[in-house]
C-alpha cells in the first residue's frame, strides 16, 4: 500500500456566513439599498412635516409680545361667494372692528393672522355669534406696525404635536442606518 500523506492548510481568514436557500449576494445588497431609502423617505417626511409645524408654531408665538387693546366690532358678515375644490361653498367670517392705538383710532378685520372659512355654515354661524356687531372686546395689537391687530391668537398647538412625525424621523434613521449596517449577532 502507498503511504498518504495529508497536510492541512490552515485558513486565517474567517469563513464567510452561509446564505440562505434562495438568496444571493445581489439580493442582499439590493435589499439593503432598498431599506436605506425607505429608512431615508420616511425621515425626509418627518423632517419636512416637523418643519411645518415649527413653522407654524413660531407664527403662532409671533403675537406672544403684541398688546391687548380695547376694541368694538362695527361689521360682520359671511361672504359665501367662493367655493372649495370639491365645488360646495365655502363660507368666510368677515368682520371688522375699531381700536385705538399710539392715540389714533385704527379699524382692522383680521380675526386670525389667517382667515377664518368654513365649509361648514353651523361653524361659521357659531364664529358669526362669538363676535356680534357692537361687541366690545379686547385684540391684540402689533407694537412694531400698530395697523396689524387680530382677535385671536393662533393657536401654538404645532409644537405639541411634533412627537408625531418625530417618530418617523427617528424611525426612518433608523431604518436607513440598521440597513447599512445590518444586524449584529450578539
Amino acid at each position: 500500500m502507498a503511504n498518504t500523506t495529508t497536510t492541512s492548510e490552515t485558513n486565517t481568514s474567517s469563513p464567510k456566513p452561509p446564505l440562505q436557500p434562495g438568496t444571493s449576494r445581489a439580493n442582499t445588497i439590493a435589499s439593503r439599498l432598498w431599506g436605506a431609502a425607505l429608512g431615508l423617505m420616511l425621515a425626509t417626511a418627518g423632517a419636512l412635516i416637523c418643519w411645518y409645524l415649527w413653522l407654524a408654531y413660531q407664527n403662532a408665538k409671533l403675537t406672544d409680545h403684541w398688546v391687548r387693546t380695547p376694541c368694538e366690532v362695527i361689521a360682520n358678515h359671511v361672504d359665501d361667494s367662493q367655493v372649495n375644490q370639491h365645488g360646495m361653498p365655502k363660507f368666510k367670517l368677515l368682520i371688522s372692528y375699531r381700536y385705538e392705538y399710539g392715540g389714533e383710532l385704527r379699524v382692522s378685520d383680521k380675526i386670525r393672522r389667517s382667515p377664518l372659512t368654513s365649509t361648514s355654515p353651523e361653524k361659521i354661524d357659531q364664529w358669526l355669534e362669538k363676535y356680534p356687531l357692537g361687541l366690545k372686546t379686547t385684540c391684540l395689537v402689533n407694537p412694531d406696525d400698530a395697523d396689524e391687530a387680530i382677535l385671536k391668537p393662533n393657536t401654538k398647538a404645532p409644537l405639541y404635536t411634533m412627537w408625531f412625525p418625530g417618530m418617523f424621523l427617528i424611525g426612518g434613521i433608523g431604518i436607513a442606518v440598521r440597513s447599512v449596517v445590518g444586524r449584529r449577532k450578539f
